[in-house]
């Protein structure tokens, strides 16, 4: 059986000192280009070279000694560099980098195929002595000599030891080791539920930033023990995360005395201007923010208790603990980790907000007032309200009976989206019914249920009773009674042929249709069946009409129920 036997204490000196080591060229496993001299020697680094093959034993029993000697010496990043070489000619990449995998070795690899076996041949061949099988190691210093045969090595700490003297013997320097460690912690709100996405910057020796996991953990590696760091967390997203128009009910409570905060993070969430105190000013910042006003606020999305950590050094030290405070929330409503609105509503009956349904014709300017159907005490509410801006412009917003109630608590800024964003409250324990009114001119003709509804779209719609329920807000069209159709004449005025009467009617009915000349005189009429309650298109033929104005009359069981009037040019 053939001996295996590593050779590592410095022999032969007078043979390897007088030829220097040849250059090489070679391709790694993983494809990098590696040149002896260019990328190392030249450089002023000391390379050692590992004669190995995958399944040689004693390379496999040595290989974790040899990996801890490699981080001694920097890993690369000092002043030495390893070099494997695998010696077979029938090995290939793959198991120069199975073998390397294997052990946690870093450091540049090559097989035969990567020219392994031209690179070690002088080694190997006899002109630095005998060779005696793998694992061989050689030294090459960066003047080009070459340390080779070294009798008495061993496979253990004795034999690393000799090889760590043979390596400084060429000039290289260790780097220094520094002690380190790894510092953890977390960010948690009030609850103590974590929060997530906090990005906490170390600030000292190195600057270092680490992000908060979903449940608020972090853990930063390989600092160093001996020095001082600043940490400071920092989380500035979804200002409106957790913020509605009930957070203003409380503050607004808390500066009238009617309801003290019981815990001084809500003096925190509050105190949106950084002031040091809760006041009106911060209730008119923050609904600035809950109506997507998009300035931000001064106190930023997040506070965090404290606001840093000062470390004269990590020694001995606990895990680092924060408490993040959302700044507008101050009943803690806020998703510590997502970005979302998470909003907690009660149980109680959805409030419905109503409008009166009706036909509206292109160019008409109508006034549309939204109301609740019963008188009730409402301490606020928010929502958007989304309309079609194709078919309606915007005019205005005016106020009805609900105090305090104006352009502070509207954002109009979207209306080009067609969307406004509303939020409004008050203490004062209001009994209502109508709460506004908006003004659109219609571009378009059509329904006002197919033009109007409530969304979450900038502000999440939800309103707030006196008993402090959170409720969810919809929005309502109360349908005109069949004594009272909705009825529109599309297009008017009228040039010729037919135009359409456009009703829209809540039960099926038989209808009459009368056309009347204004001297009074009945020109049409004829019957229409309805046969589905809702909108109907009932053609009118116009074409033997003289210019001047008309009058359509819609009558049911002899009484009528709307009247329009229409003009032929």
């Amino acid at each position: 059986m053939r001996k295996m036997v590593l050779f590592l204490l410095l022999f032969g000196f007078t043979a390897s000192y007088g030829q220097p080591a040849p250059d090489f060229k070679i391709t790694s496993s993983k494809g990098a280009e590696i040149n002896l001299y260019a990328d190392y020697l030249d450089q002023g680094k000391t390379v050692v070279l590992e004669l190995f093959w995958e399944g040689c034993p004693p390379c496999n029993s040595f290989a974790p000694l040899l990996g801890d000697l490699y981080k001694d010496w920097g890993d690369g990043n000092g002043d030495v560099e390893f070099i494997a070489l695998d010696v077979l000619n029938n090995e290939t990449d793959a198991d120069v980098i199975a073998f390397q995998d294997r052990h946690g070795h870093t450091w540049p690899g090559a097989s035969a195929e990567g020219g392994s076996l031209e690179a070690l041949d002088p080694y190997t061949s006899g002109t630095y002595g005998t060779y005696l099988g793998t694992p061989t190691i050689v030294i090459i210093g960066p003047d080009k000599t070459v340390a080779y045969n070294v009798n008495g090595f061993m496979r253990n700490d004795n034999g690393i030891a000799v090889l760590d003297e043979a390596i400084t013997a060429t000039g290289a320097k260790k780097i220094e080791q520094v002690a380190t460690t790894t510092l953890v912690g977390s960010v948690q709100n009030i609850s103590q539920i974590g929060i997530g996405n906090v990005a906490l910057k170390f600030s000292g020796a190195s600057d270092v930033i680490t992000i908060t996991e979903a449940d608020g953990l972090f853990s930063v590696p390989d600092l160093p023990i001996e020095q001082a760091y600043t940490v400071t967390p920092e989380k500035n997203t979804a200002i409106d995360n957790g913020v509605t128009t009930f957070d203003l009910v409380l503050i607004g409570k808390h500066i009238l005395g009617l309801e003290l905060f019981i815990d001084e993070t809500q003096v925190i969430a509050a105190d949106a201007n950084l002031s040091g105190s809760v006041t009106t000013f911060d209730i008119v910042l923050i609904r600035r923010a809950i109506l997507g006003f998009g300035n931000g606020l001064a106190a930023g999305s997040w506070r965090f208790i404290p606001e840093t950590i000062e470390l004269a050094s990590l020694n001995d030290l606990n895990e680092l603990s924060f408490v993040g405070v959302k700044i507008g929330d101050v009943n803690n409503t806020a998703d510590p980790s997502l970005f979302q609105y998470n909003e907690s509503r009660s149980s109680a009956t959805p409030i419905s907000l109503f409008v009166e349904n009706q036909f509206v014709q292109a160019g008409e300017i109508i006034e549309i007032p939204f109301s609740v159907k019963e008188e009730m005490n409402l301490l606020g509410f928010q929502f958007t309200v989304d309309f079609d801006p194709e078919s309606l412009q915007l005019l205005g917003v005016s106020e009805t009976t609900i105090p305090n109630f104006g352009d502070t608590n509207i954002n109009t800024q979207h209306q080009e989206k067609g969307q406004i964003a509303m939020s409004w409250y008050d203490l004062s324990n209001v009994s209502v019914t109508d709460l506004f009114s908006l003004t659109f001119k219609a571009t378009q003709s059509g329904s006002l249920k197919d033009l109007l509804r409530i969304s979450s779209a900038i502000t999440p719609a939800e309103a707030y009773t006196t008993s402090e329920d959170i409720v969810a807000i919809d929005l309502q069209f109360t349908a005109n009674e069949l004594t009272n159709p909705t009825i529109a004449i599309i297009p008017n005025p009228i040039k010729e042929g037919i135009t359409n009467i456009y009703l829209d009617i809540t039960q099926q009915s038989d209808l009459e249709i009368e056309l009347i000349g204004m001297d009074g005189r009945i020109l049409q009429t004829f019957s229409y069946a309805v046969a589905e309650q809702g909108a109907q298109i009932i053609p009118l033929e116009t074409s033997n009409l003289e210019e001047g104005m008309y009058v359509v009359n819609v009558m049911a069981d002899g009484s009528l129920l709307r009247r329009a009037k229409f003009i032929k040019n």
